[in-house]
């Protein structure tokens, strides 16, 4: 009987020091992992996002703005309704598209229909605000009617945009084919494309 016990005592020690040094071994293996992870400032950047309550312009109106009362989680769309005299619209706002560029500016490509049936896009310009933190949409620049695979890259100063449109014997119905390559440069919150610099 003593020895039974003796034995299931010792068994016990052993597993209490076996479990403490399994939780000291994931606590260094937490502490590795910390120190090689890598925070991507794009990541980053949709975190401190501020979009709610920020003021958006319509492109191609005079002055029509909506507020971006609700935004869904960043892996959705968020859309949002506007209104230009007679004309309903809506606008398409990725934010997992959001792309830094030369601080502190940033841009987001988004897309808007209307009652006809084009899909517009554009690249949204916008800046942070030091105070509040939130974007200020400063200007947009129109890519295309119902282009496809946006791709962003920062290239120095500049932002190369790629992305596929439709050729001009191709009917908007049909699927986009030619490449096309834009490089943009931001000069006093403004796009400034590479052909429309002086």
């Amino acid at each position: 009987m003593l020895r039974k016990n003796i034995i299931i005592s010792c068994l016990f020690v052993f597993a209490l020091v076996n479990c403490k040094q399994n939780k000291t071994e994931e606590k260094i293996n937490e502490k590795e992992v910390e120190k090689t992870v890598v925070v991507d400032p794009k990541v980053a950047l949709i975190k401190d996002l501020k979009l709610e309550g920020m003021e958006f312009k319509i492109p191609e109106t005079d002055s029509v703005t909506i507020i971006l009362a609700s935004i869904n989680p960043v892996d959705t769309i968020s859309t949002f309704s506007y209104y230009n005299d007679m004309e309903r619209g809506k606008v398409f706002l990725d934010q997992r598209k959001v792309f830094p560029i030369k601080s502190p500016y940033f841009v987001i490509p988004f897309h808007l229909s209307n009652q006809g049936s084009g899909v517009f896009n554009y690249l949204g310009l916008f800046k942070t605000d030091e105070k509040n933190g939130r974007p200020i949409h400063l200007e947009s620049y129109f890519l295309g009617d119902r282009i496809q695979n946006i791709g962003l890259a920062a290239m120095g100063n500049q932002l190369v945009v790629n992305y596929i449109s439709h050729g001009e014997e191709q009917s908007l119905s049909d699927t986009p084919n030619v490449k096309n390559t834009l490089i943009l440069e931001i000069d006093n919150g403004r796009f400034l494309s590479k052909d429309q610099k002086k």
